[in-house]
């Protein structure tokens, strides 16, 4: 019976040790985050990530939008209401 709560005990506290690692993971990469104004452009774009703009997904898309390396008429499927609200 000692060696079943001995292993216990180590499983125990793998699963704690596992479960902090994880949760400062998520934390760390929480706080990286996309900026507001990438994120309100993504919101307003398709989101299909078809690759027709000329990148690989809407993030990136939205990403070049906000630094002015492309336009947001680069993407064919956004309608003129989104785009002119990205354009303001």
């Amino acid at each position: 019976m000692d060696l079943v709560y001995q292993i216990l005990i180590i499983v125990g506290l793998l699963v704690i040790v596992v479960a902090t690692t994880l949760l400062i993971s998520w934390l760390v990469n929480k706080r990286k985050g996309i900026p507001a104004n990438v994120d309100y452009v993504q919101k307003l774009l398709p989101g299909i990530d078809c690759g027709r703009c000329g990148c690989k997904t809407c993030l990136d898309l939205a990403k070049k939008v906000c630094s002015k390396e492309k336009d947001a008429s680069a993407c064919p499927l956004i309608d003129s209401e989104n785009h002119q609200k990205i354009q303001k």
